[in-house]
């Protein structure tokens, strides 16, 4: 019989006798311990409310040119500033690293900088917080050696969130196949239980022709979270939450990407709304996001959610931005 979860090896609790232990009984038994019990529970901390928790596995799976990499930094800049990401309150991190392959460096440092505009995000700040590892050499990660190596950099850098871009360029083996696939899939987690066990792990994926992610069902069965985003930048994509361990499922929602950063649109085109002559001509030394948004409610005609979307857009685009209130620092939204 195969066991199904932890309780079944009758271990004692990791918080009893130490993680490394735990992970030593567990391996025992054929299992690997993957950060987490199954999904969300009393214990469960939020870092996107709702989405994403520490210990938790989350894949994004997109078509080439979906813009999967850039909605990950983009969702990583909000984490790393604390500001809400597509309207889901973020519990801020210190460090996220990326293990990339595919993009040379001047467009990753480039892609860098531009989303971390949006979270007003100091140079100091995104390129101390967001560090991005390239290898040419391509890793594969159900071998000790590679994890080993993986391992060195991530206690390194010490990350809360562990970025791999993309899962082809970390393995050997047939993704149709769901036993190599398993393999694969375990030996990420086995690199948690090598760090520490509220990381997170994100991994890029590709879909395949069904519009669905490429590869063995064991591939859809790693992660708590599995996010799909399709179309192309620049025009409203779907992003869908395949899959969530999360008792309350999020909701599909649309995106727009605005000088590389998402931002949520409604099912209809978010209308082109003056926010800075508004807010100009109401408020000409600025005024809290709230006020900004209930004046728009109500001089603009705009639903709660279509004015959030409006300031979104516009901060994005740069016409407005905010800055702290040297006085009571509450944040105050002023014209650019």
């Amino acid at each position: 019989m195969k066991l199904k979860t932890w309780k079944d090896t009758k271990c004692p609790n990791p918080n009893l006798i130490g993680i490394e232990k735990f992970v030593a009984k567990l391996e025992k038994h054929g299992m690997v311990y993957s950060g987490m019990e199954n999904g969300q529970n009393d214990n469960t901390i939020w870092l996107i409310k709702g989405v994403l928790a520490r210990g938790w596995n989350m894949m994004v799976c997109g078509s080439a040119g979906s813009g999967k990499s850039v909605f990950i930094m983009d969702m990583c800049m909000h984490l790393l500033s604390g500001k809400k990401w597509l309207g889901y309150p973020v519990t801020p991190v210190k460090r996220i690293l990326m293990l990339q392959s595919e993009n040379p460096s001047d467009i990753l440092l480039n892609r860098l900088k531009r989303t971390s505009h949006h979270c007003q995000l100091s140079e100091k700040e995104y390129t101390e917080g967001f560090i991005i590892s390239r290898r040419e050499r391509r890793f594969n990660i159900t071998t000790q050696k590679d994890r080993s190596e993986i391992v060195k950099i991530a206690e390194e850098f010490k990350p809360n969130i562990l970025i791999f871009d993309s899962l082809s360029k970390y393995h050997e083996s047939d993704e149709n196949l769901p036993t190599e696939m398993t393999t694969v899939m375990d030996s990420f987690d086995k690199i948690r239980s090598k760090l520490w066990p509220d990381l997170v792990i994100i991994v890029i994926h590709h879909d395949g022709h069904t519009g669905r992610e490429r590869g063995a069902t064991s591939i859809r069965a790693w992660p708590e979270i599995l996010i799909g985003i399709m179309g192309k930048p620049g025009k409203p994509q779907n992003v869908t939450f395949r899959k969530s361990r999360a008792s309350n499922w999020p909701e599909n929602i649309k995106v727009q990407a605005v000088n590389y950063t998402f931002i949520r649109v409604g099912t209809k085109e978010t209308p082109a709304v003056p926010v800075d002559k508004h807010l100009r001509k109401h408020h000409p030394k600025g005024c809290t996001k709230t006020e900004l948004q209930s004046l728009l409610m109500k001089n603009a005609k705009l639903s709660r959610r279509k004015a959030d979307e409006a300031i979104e857009s516009a901060l994005a685009l740069g016409t407005i931005f905010e800055e702290k209130d040297k006085k009571d620092s509450r944040k105050k939204i002023i014209k650019a």
